[in-house]
Protein backbone atom coordinates (compact mmCIF):
# COMPACT_ATOMS: atom_id res chain seq x y z
CA UNK A 1 0.00 0.00 0.00
CA UNK A 2 2.73 2.21 0.93
CA UNK A 3 4.92 1.59 -2.35
CA UNK A 4 1.10 2.24 -4.31
CA UNK A 5 0.81 5.63 -2.63
CA UNK A 6 4.56 6.39 -3.41
CA UNK A 7 4.27 5.20 -7.11
CA UNK A 8 1.00 7.81 -7.31
CA UNK A 9 2.66 10.10 -5.51
CA UNK A 10 6.01 10.22 -7.85
CA UNK A 11 3.80 9.90 -11.19
CA UNK A 12 1.98 12.90 -9.70
CA UNK A 13 5.09 14.78 -9.56
CA UNK A 14 5.89 14.29 -13.16
CA UNK A 15 2.64 15.24 -14.35
CA UNK A 16 3.00 18.67 -12.52
CA UNK A 17 6.60 19.08 -13.81
CA UNK A 18 5.53 17.80 -17.17
CA UNK A 19 2.60 20.59 -17.04
CA UNK A 20 4.73 23.37 -16.16
CA UNK A 21 7.43 22.69 -18.93
CA UNK A 22 7.18 24.33 -21.88
CA UNK A 23 5.82 21.18 -23.73
CA UNK A 24 2.72 21.34 -22.21
CA UNK A 25 -0.52 21.34 -23.94
CA UNK A 26 -1.26 24.58 -23.79
CA UNK A 27 1.12 25.64 -26.06
CA UNK A 28 -0.07 26.90 -29.42
CA UNK A 29 3.01 25.18 -31.71
CA UNK A 30 0.95 26.73 -34.95
CA UNK A 31 2.06 30.20 -33.21
CA UNK A 32 4.67 32.34 -32.48
CA UNK A 33 5.76 35.99 -31.49
CA UNK A 34 8.54 37.15 -33.00
CA UNK A 35 10.02 40.12 -30.77
CA UNK A 36 13.38 42.07 -31.01
CA UNK A 37 14.93 44.11 -28.18
CA UNK A 38 18.58 45.88 -28.67
CA UNK A 39 19.91 49.35 -29.87
CA UNK A 40 20.55 50.73 -33.54
CA UNK A 41 21.64 47.23 -35.23
CA UNK A 42 18.23 46.24 -34.50
CA UNK A 43 16.08 49.77 -34.82
CA UNK A 44 17.85 48.99 -38.77
CA UNK A 45 20.00 52.47 -38.65
CA UNK A 46 22.05 53.24 -41.73
CA UNK A 47 23.75 55.93 -42.99
CA UNK A 48 24.43 58.02 -40.31
CA UNK A 49 23.73 57.95 -36.45
CA UNK A 50 20.41 59.60 -35.53
CA UNK A 51 19.23 58.06 -39.28
CA UNK A 52 16.63 55.72 -38.95
CA UNK A 53 13.66 55.70 -40.81
CA UNK A 54 11.56 53.60 -42.95
CA UNK A 55 13.56 53.75 -45.74
CA UNK A 56 16.58 51.76 -43.74
CA UNK A 57 13.97 50.06 -41.38
CA UNK A 58 13.10 47.58 -44.29
CA UNK A 59 16.56 46.82 -44.80
CA UNK A 60 17.38 45.74 -40.92
CA UNK A 61 17.99 42.29 -39.54
CA UNK A 62 14.83 42.04 -37.86
CA UNK A 63 12.33 42.71 -40.98
CA UNK A 64 14.37 39.85 -42.76
CA UNK A 65 14.07 37.62 -40.12
CA UNK A 66 10.62 38.31 -40.09
CA UNK A 67 9.76 37.76 -43.69
CA UNK A 68 11.81 34.64 -43.50
CA UNK A 69 9.54 33.29 -40.91
CA UNK A 70 6.33 34.14 -42.33
CA UNK A 71 7.13 31.49 -45.17
CA UNK A 72 6.64 28.54 -42.67
CA UNK A 73 3.84 27.16 -44.14
CA UNK A 74 1.20 26.78 -41.22
CA UNK A 75 2.71 28.86 -38.72
CA UNK A 76 1.03 32.23 -37.57
CA UNK A 77 3.28 34.81 -36.66
CA UNK A 78 3.00 37.83 -34.70
CA UNK A 79 5.23 41.07 -35.63
CA UNK A 80 5.06 44.30 -36.35
CA UNK A 81 8.01 46.65 -36.92
CA UNK A 82 7.43 50.45 -35.62
CA UNK A 83 8.54 52.45 -39.23
CA UNK A 84 9.12 55.98 -38.46
CA UNK A 85 9.10 58.48 -41.03
CA UNK A 86 11.58 61.61 -41.70
CA UNK A 87 11.30 64.98 -42.02
CA UNK A 88 14.50 65.47 -44.45
CA UNK A 89 14.52 68.72 -43.53
CA UNK A 90 14.46 68.81 -39.90
CA UNK A 91 15.41 64.98 -39.74
CA UNK A 92 12.33 64.40 -36.87
CA UNK A 93 11.02 60.86 -36.81
CA UNK A 94 7.57 59.82 -35.52
CA UNK A 95 5.92 56.55 -35.91
CA UNK A 96 4.25 56.51 -39.40
CA UNK A 97 1.35 54.37 -37.71
CA UNK A 98 1.22 54.63 -34.14
CA UNK A 99 -1.85 52.90 -33.05
CA UNK A 100 -0.05 49.12 -34.08
CA UNK A 101 2.05 47.42 -31.11
CA UNK A 102 5.34 47.33 -31.90
CA UNK A 103 7.50 43.86 -31.95
CA UNK A 104 10.81 45.41 -32.76
CA UNK A 105 11.44 47.65 -29.90
CA UNK A 106 15.52 48.15 -30.79
CA UNK A 107 16.35 51.92 -30.17
CA UNK A 108 19.24 53.70 -32.09
CA UNK A 109 21.81 54.85 -29.95
CA UNK A 110 20.32 52.43 -26.55
CA UNK A 111 22.74 50.63 -23.99
CA UNK A 112 22.43 47.99 -21.55
CA UNK A 113 21.09 50.23 -19.39
CA UNK A 114 18.96 52.60 -21.22
CA UNK A 115 17.19 48.98 -22.45
CA UNK A 116 16.48 48.26 -19.12
CA UNK A 117 16.09 51.56 -17.48
CA UNK A 118 15.41 54.23 -20.14
CA UNK A 119 11.26 55.64 -20.10
CA UNK A 120 9.39 56.79 -23.01
CA UNK A 121 9.21 60.58 -22.49
CA UNK A 122 12.10 60.21 -20.03
CA UNK A 123 13.65 63.92 -19.33
CA UNK A 124 16.64 62.70 -17.75
CA UNK A 125 19.25 63.94 -20.13
CA UNK A 126 21.29 60.41 -19.24
CA UNK A 127 19.43 59.34 -22.37
CA UNK A 128 19.92 61.36 -25.44
CA UNK A 129 16.93 59.22 -27.61
CA UNK A 130 13.99 59.18 -25.34
CA UNK A 131 12.28 61.20 -28.21
CA UNK A 132 12.84 58.02 -30.80
CA UNK A 133 12.36 55.46 -28.16
CA UNK A 134 9.04 57.52 -27.23
CA UNK A 135 7.64 56.99 -31.01
CA UNK A 136 9.23 53.35 -31.32
CA UNK A 137 6.60 52.27 -28.29
CA UNK A 138 3.68 53.75 -28.95
CA UNK A 139 1.03 52.87 -27.88
CA UNK A 140 1.61 50.54 -25.05
CA UNK A 141 2.37 54.29 -22.61
CA UNK A 142 -1.26 54.96 -23.29
CA UNK A 143 -2.68 51.64 -22.73
CA UNK A 144 -1.17 51.04 -19.65
CA UNK A 145 -1.20 54.31 -18.14
CA UNK A 146 2.47 55.01 -17.29
CA UNK A 147 6.08 55.31 -19.58
CA UNK A 148 7.58 52.03 -20.30
CA UNK A 149 11.40 51.01 -20.97
CA UNK A 150 12.07 48.71 -24.30
CA UNK A 151 12.44 45.78 -21.92
CA UNK A 152 9.13 46.79 -19.77
CA UNK A 153 7.53 47.01 -23.78
CA UNK A 154 8.59 43.55 -24.38
CA UNK A 155 7.51 42.02 -21.63
CA UNK A 156 3.97 43.75 -21.90
CA UNK A 157 3.38 42.89 -25.39
CA UNK A 158 4.51 39.05 -24.69
CA UNK A 159 1.67 39.06 -21.77
CA UNK A 160 -0.64 39.73 -24.48
CA UNK A 161 0.39 35.88 -25.99
CA UNK A 162 0.98 33.55 -22.95
CA UNK A 163 0.15 30.23 -24.92
CA UNK A 164 2.27 31.02 -27.92
CA UNK A 165 6.17 30.56 -28.30
CA UNK A 166 8.11 33.23 -28.26
CA UNK A 167 11.54 33.80 -30.32
CA UNK A 168 13.23 37.22 -28.65
CA UNK A 169 16.42 38.32 -30.47
CA UNK A 170 18.60 40.50 -28.23
CA UNK A 171 21.41 42.22 -29.55
CA UNK A 172 23.03 44.79 -26.93
CA UNK A 173 26.38 46.06 -25.71
CA UNK A 174 27.49 48.03 -28.59
CA UNK A 175 27.05 51.28 -27.64
CA UNK A 176 28.54 50.83 -24.19
CA UNK A 177 31.70 49.57 -25.76
CA UNK A 178 31.84 51.29 -29.41
CA UNK A 179 29.99 54.25 -28.61
CA UNK A 180 33.95 56.01 -27.32
CA UNK A 181 34.93 55.31 -31.10
CA UNK A 182 31.81 57.57 -32.28
CA UNK A 183 31.90 60.27 -29.99
CA UNK A 184 31.48 63.76 -31.51
CA UNK A 185 32.49 62.41 -34.82
CA UNK A 186 35.43 60.24 -33.73
CA UNK A 187 37.27 62.50 -32.22
CA UNK A 188 37.82 62.27 -28.83
CA UNK A 189 39.11 58.72 -28.99
CA UNK A 190 42.29 59.40 -26.54
CA UNK A 191 43.78 56.92 -23.82
CA UNK A 192 42.35 59.19 -21.37
CA UNK A 193 38.72 59.99 -23.28
CA UNK A 194 38.04 55.50 -23.87
CA UNK A 195 39.01 54.93 -20.19
CA UNK A 196 36.40 57.25 -19.05
CA UNK A 197 34.11 56.14 -21.33
CA UNK A 198 34.34 52.72 -20.38
CA UNK A 199 34.67 53.73 -16.56
CA UNK A 200 31.45 55.68 -16.83
CA UNK A 201 29.23 54.37 -13.70
CA UNK A 202 26.36 57.34 -14.51
CA UNK A 203 25.29 55.32 -18.15
CA UNK A 204 26.13 52.36 -16.88
CA UNK A 205 29.35 50.94 -18.80
CA UNK A 206 31.50 50.13 -16.20
CA UNK A 207 31.57 46.48 -16.13
CA UNK A 208 30.06 45.67 -13.03
CA UNK A 209 27.38 48.15 -14.25
CA UNK A 210 27.02 45.95 -17.54
CA UNK A 211 27.53 42.81 -15.80
CA UNK A 212 24.18 43.53 -13.39
CA UNK A 213 21.98 44.48 -16.12
CA UNK A 214 22.53 42.40 -18.92
CA UNK A 215 21.87 39.81 -16.24
CA UNK A 216 18.60 41.27 -15.05
CA UNK A 217 17.62 42.00 -18.69
CA UNK A 218 18.54 37.83 -19.11
CA UNK A 219 16.23 37.13 -16.15
CA UNK A 220 13.34 38.72 -16.83
CA UNK A 221 13.70 37.66 -20.58
CA UNK A 222 13.85 34.13 -18.95
CA UNK A 223 10.76 34.56 -16.88
CA UNK A 224 8.63 35.26 -20.44
CA UNK A 225 6.22 31.79 -20.74
CA UNK A 226 7.94 29.71 -23.68
CA UNK A 227 10.77 32.57 -24.31
CA UNK A 228 13.53 31.44 -26.46
CA UNK A 229 16.30 34.04 -26.30
CA UNK A 230 18.88 34.46 -28.98
CA UNK A 231 21.44 36.74 -28.10
CA UNK A 232 24.53 37.84 -29.92
CA UNK A 233 27.88 39.08 -29.65
CA UNK A 234 28.99 42.48 -30.33
CA UNK A 235 31.65 42.97 -32.62
CA UNK A 236 35.44 44.74 -32.18
CA UNK A 237 36.44 48.30 -33.13
CA UNK A 238 39.03 46.80 -35.67
CA UNK A 239 36.50 45.29 -37.57
CA UNK A 240 34.40 48.23 -38.57
CA UNK A 241 35.03 50.27 -41.56
CA UNK A 242 35.00 53.38 -39.35
CA UNK A 243 38.36 53.02 -38.82
CA UNK A 244 41.13 53.63 -41.87
CA UNK A 245 44.82 52.28 -41.87
CA UNK A 246 47.50 52.84 -43.89
CA UNK A 247 46.44 50.01 -46.08
CA UNK A 248 42.42 51.07 -46.38
CA UNK A 249 44.30 54.82 -47.05
CA UNK A 250 46.67 53.24 -49.91
CA UNK A 251 43.65 51.69 -51.35
CA UNK A 252 41.58 54.70 -51.66
CA UNK A 253 44.15 56.85 -53.37
CA UNK A 254 43.45 57.87 -56.77
CA UNK A 255 46.81 59.36 -57.93
CA UNK A 256 48.48 56.83 -60.62
CA UNK A 257 52.11 58.74 -61.42
CA UNK A 258 53.56 56.60 -58.15
CA UNK A 259 51.90 54.19 -56.28
CA UNK A 260 50.25 55.29 -52.98
CA UNK A 261 52.80 54.72 -50.10
CA UNK A 262 51.49 55.95 -46.34
CA UNK A 263 54.46 56.33 -44.15
CA UNK A 264 53.33 58.64 -41.09
CA UNK A 265 51.20 56.07 -39.56
CA UNK A 266 52.74 54.66 -36.75
CA UNK A 267 52.43 50.43 -36.62
CA UNK A 268 48.50 49.76 -35.47
CA UNK A 269 47.47 52.81 -36.03
CA UNK A 270 44.65 54.27 -37.64
CA UNK A 271 42.42 57.33 -38.32
CA UNK A 272 38.16 57.61 -38.10
CA UNK A 273 36.46 58.88 -40.72
CA UNK A 274 35.76 61.63 -39.31
CA UNK A 275 39.56 62.65 -39.43
CA UNK A 276 39.57 61.65 -43.03
CA UNK A 277 36.32 63.82 -43.57
CA UNK A 278 38.29 66.77 -41.63
CA UNK A 279 35.86 67.51 -38.68
CA UNK A 280 34.98 70.66 -38.90
CA UNK A 281 35.24 70.64 -42.89
CA UNK A 282 38.46 71.98 -44.03
CA UNK A 283 40.05 71.15 -47.26
CA UNK A 284 43.25 71.53 -45.97
CA UNK A 285 43.10 68.97 -43.16
CA UNK A 286 40.57 66.45 -45.67
CA UNK A 287 42.72 63.23 -46.11
CA UNK A 288 39.45 62.19 -48.66
CA UNK A 289 40.43 65.66 -50.69
CA UNK A 290 44.52 64.44 -50.61
CA UNK A 291 43.91 60.84 -51.96
CA UNK A 292 43.53 62.76 -55.87
CA UNK A 293 47.10 64.48 -55.03
CA UNK A 294 50.38 62.74 -54.54
CA UNK A 295 52.16 60.93 -51.62
CA UNK A 296 53.84 63.85 -50.45
CA UNK A 297 50.49 66.01 -50.02
CA UNK A 298 49.18 62.97 -48.79
CA UNK A 299 50.96 62.06 -46.43
CA UNK A 300 51.76 66.01 -44.92
CA UNK A 301 47.82 66.08 -44.77
CA UNK A 302 47.84 62.87 -42.42
CA UNK A 303 50.59 63.77 -40.88
CA UNK A 304 49.20 67.38 -40.18
CA UNK A 305 45.94 65.58 -39.19
CA UNK A 306 47.25 63.61 -36.39
CA UNK A 307 49.92 66.37 -35.37
CA UNK A 308 46.59 68.24 -34.44
CA UNK A 309 44.75 65.95 -31.93
CA UNK A 310 45.56 62.81 -30.20
CA UNK A 311 41.52 62.14 -30.81
CA UNK A 312 41.37 61.37 -34.21
CA UNK A 313 43.41 58.93 -34.63
CA UNK A 314 43.40 55.28 -32.32
CA UNK A 315 46.73 53.37 -31.89
CA UNK A 316 46.96 49.50 -30.92
CA UNK A 317 46.93 50.23 -26.74
CA UNK A 318 43.86 52.02 -27.54
CA UNK A 319 42.40 49.22 -29.64
CA UNK A 320 43.36 46.67 -26.81
CA UNK A 321 41.46 49.20 -24.02
CA UNK A 322 38.41 48.15 -26.70
CA UNK A 323 38.97 44.74 -27.61
CA UNK A 324 39.46 43.78 -23.61
CA UNK A 325 36.03 45.24 -23.19
CA UNK A 326 34.42 43.82 -25.92
CA UNK A 327 36.08 40.23 -24.88
CA UNK A 328 34.70 40.52 -21.60
CA UNK A 329 31.31 41.13 -22.63
CA UNK A 330 31.30 38.80 -25.11
CA UNK A 331 32.81 35.59 -23.01
CA UNK A 332 29.82 37.15 -19.96
CA UNK A 333 27.49 36.29 -22.63
CA UNK A 334 28.74 33.24 -23.45
CA UNK A 335 28.01 31.74 -20.39
CA UNK A 336 24.18 32.73 -20.30
CA UNK A 337 23.79 31.14 -23.48
CA UNK A 338 26.14 27.88 -21.54
CA UNK A 339 23.40 27.92 -18.12
CA UNK A 340 20.24 28.33 -19.67
CA UNK A 341 18.93 25.98 -21.73
CA UNK A 342 16.44 28.83 -23.62
CA UNK A 343 19.50 31.14 -24.55
CA UNK A 344 21.05 30.44 -27.32
CA UNK A 345 24.39 32.72 -28.70
CA UNK A 346 24.54 33.84 -32.16
CA UNK A 347 28.28 34.99 -32.31
CA UNK A 348 27.41 38.28 -34.51
CA UNK A 349 30.99 39.37 -33.45
CA UNK A 350 33.16 36.58 -34.97
CA UNK A 351 30.84 36.54 -38.02
CA UNK A 352 31.62 40.47 -38.84
CA UNK A 353 34.93 39.50 -37.88
CA UNK A 354 35.55 37.47 -41.25
CA UNK A 355 35.13 40.88 -43.08
CA UNK A 356 38.76 42.06 -41.51
CA UNK A 357 40.10 38.45 -42.88
CA UNK A 358 38.53 37.96 -46.10
CA UNK A 359 36.40 35.42 -45.53
CA UNK A 360 32.80 36.92 -45.28
CA UNK A 361 31.94 36.19 -48.59
CA UNK A 362 28.33 35.88 -50.85
CA UNK A 363 28.69 33.37 -53.47
CA UNK A 364 32.66 34.45 -54.64
CA UNK A 365 32.03 37.93 -53.48
CA UNK A 366 34.17 39.12 -50.52
CA UNK A 367 32.56 41.69 -48.18
CA UNK A 368 35.35 43.67 -47.02
CA UNK A 369 35.73 45.88 -43.99
CA UNK A 370 37.44 48.24 -45.80
CA UNK A 371 35.65 51.55 -46.87
CA UNK A 372 33.30 50.87 -49.85
CA UNK A 373 34.37 47.07 -49.33
CA UNK A 374 29.88 46.21 -48.98
CA UNK A 375 30.35 45.56 -44.98
CA UNK A 376 29.01 48.46 -43.87
CA UNK A 377 26.63 51.63 -45.24
CA UNK A 378 28.15 54.74 -45.17
CA UNK A 379 28.59 55.72 -42.54
CA UNK A 380 31.31 52.84 -42.26
CA UNK A 381 29.69 51.83 -39.10
CA UNK A 382 26.08 50.35 -39.41
CA UNK A 383 25.89 47.48 -41.76
CA UNK A 384 24.73 47.40 -45.73
CA UNK A 385 21.64 45.55 -46.79
CA UNK A 386 23.90 42.63 -47.68
CA UNK A 387 25.10 41.94 -44.25
CA UNK A 388 22.35 42.71 -42.69
CA UNK A 389 21.05 40.07 -44.47
CA UNK A 390 24.02 37.86 -43.28
CA UNK A 391 23.47 38.92 -39.82
CA UNK A 392 19.43 37.41 -40.35
CA UNK A 393 20.93 34.33 -41.35
CA UNK A 394 23.00 33.81 -38.76
CA UNK A 395 20.09 34.54 -36.00
CA UNK A 396 17.65 32.04 -38.85
CA UNK A 397 20.77 29.04 -38.39
CA UNK A 398 20.35 29.32 -34.43
CA UNK A 399 16.79 29.16 -34.80
CA UNK A 400 16.29 26.49 -36.74
CA UNK A 401 18.85 24.24 -34.56
CA UNK A 402 16.99 24.84 -31.71
CA UNK A 403 13.85 23.29 -33.21
CA UNK A 404 10.89 25.94 -32.14
CA UNK A 405 9.24 25.88 -34.92
CA UNK A 406 9.32 24.80 -38.81
CA UNK A 407 12.87 25.60 -41.20
CA UNK A 408 13.09 29.01 -41.76
CA UNK A 409 14.25 29.59 -45.44
CA UNK A 410 17.94 31.50 -45.46
CA UNK A 411 18.01 34.58 -47.17
CA UNK A 412 19.08 34.67 -50.61
CA UNK A 413 22.16 36.90 -49.99
CA UNK A 414 23.05 37.18 -53.57
CA UNK A 415 19.97 38.98 -54.82
CA UNK A 416 20.36 41.39 -52.06
CA UNK A 417 24.42 41.70 -52.51
CA UNK A 418 23.30 42.56 -56.72
CA UNK A 419 21.33 45.13 -55.46
CA UNK A 420 22.94 46.36 -53.25
CA UNK A 421 23.28 50.31 -52.62
CA UNK A 422 26.26 49.89 -50.60
CA UNK A 423 28.02 47.96 -52.97
CA UNK A 424 31.13 49.52 -54.90
CA UNK A 425 30.88 48.14 -58.39
CA UNK A 426 33.24 50.38 -60.32
CA UNK A 427 35.74 49.48 -58.27
CA UNK A 428 36.82 53.12 -57.28
CA UNK A 429 36.18 52.47 -53.48
CA UNK A 430 33.30 54.24 -52.95
CA UNK A 431 29.48 53.31 -53.47
CA UNK A 432 26.70 55.28 -54.46
CA UNK A 433 23.86 54.34 -51.85
CA UNK A 434 20.75 55.16 -51.83
CA UNK A 435 18.88 56.31 -55.34
CA UNK A 436 17.38 59.05 -52.84
CA UNK A 437 20.24 61.01 -51.16
CA UNK A 438 17.81 62.34 -48.59
CA UNK A 439 18.49 59.09 -46.65
CA UNK A 440 21.59 59.58 -45.97
CA UNK A 441 22.71 61.70 -42.98
CA UNK A 442 23.52 65.14 -45.29
CA UNK A 443 27.14 65.29 -43.53
CA UNK A 444 28.16 62.15 -45.82
CA UNK A 445 26.40 63.52 -48.95
CA UNK A 446 29.82 63.98 -50.15
CA UNK A 447 31.59 60.80 -49.94
CA UNK A 448 29.00 59.17 -52.25
CA UNK A 449 29.84 57.78 -55.60
CA UNK A 450 27.61 59.58 -57.84
CA UNK A 451 28.16 57.76 -61.49
CA UNK A 452 29.33 53.45 -59.80
CA UNK A 453 29.14 53.08 -63.35
CA UNK A 454 32.65 54.97 -64.28
CA UNK A 455 35.77 54.93 -61.89
CA UNK A 456 37.15 58.28 -63.07
CA UNK A 457 33.66 59.68 -61.34
CA UNK A 458 34.72 60.30 -57.78
CA UNK A 459 33.11 62.31 -54.61
CA UNK A 460 33.03 65.73 -53.94
CA UNK A 461 34.94 64.94 -50.81
CA UNK A 462 38.41 63.60 -52.85
CA UNK A 463 37.36 65.92 -56.31
CA UNK A 464 37.40 69.16 -53.84
CA UNK A 465 33.94 70.11 -55.84
CA UNK A 466 30.92 71.04 -53.98
CA UNK A 467 32.61 70.50 -50.69
CA UNK A 468 30.09 72.22 -47.86
CA UNK A 469 33.01 73.89 -46.56
CA UNK A 470 33.69 75.87 -49.81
Amino acid sequence: MKKNKLLISLVLIILILFSCSDNNDDVDNSAIVLMNLGDSITNGTQSGKSNVSEFTQINGFAQLLADQIKKIPNIEMTWENPLLSIDFTTRIRTRKDPSFLPYNLGVDGQDIKALLESKSNNPDPIYNYQKLHTEIVKPIPSILGYEVSQLEAAEYVASLHPNKRKIITLFIGNNDVLGALLAENGTKITTADITAYLEYKTDGHDLESIKTNLSTVITRLRNIPHANIFIGTIPHVADASYLFTEQDIESLATFTHEIPDVTVLEKGQALTLGAMIGFPCSVTTSIFRALNTNNATLNAVIQGVVASSDGLSINESETKLFNDRVDTINNYIKQFADEYKNVTLVDTGSLLHKASTGELKVGEHVISRTFGGGLTSVDCFHPSNTTYAIIANEFIQKINEAKIIGTIPSIDTASIWENDPYRDKDGDGYVPGPSDIRIVAPELWFILDTDDNDASVLPGYVTGEGLPCQ
